[in-house]
């Protein structure tokens, strides 16, 4: 989750969601 906070302030919670969605695909194997 302190992927999120590499993100610019500006971004949208749409960008921070798919951050986040992205983050846990990873950890998937």
């Amino acid at each position: 989750m302190n992927n999120v906070r590499l993100l610019p302030v500006g971004s949208s919670e749409l960008e921070l969601a798919a951050a986040k969605a992205c983050a846990e695909l990873t950890r998937v194997p």
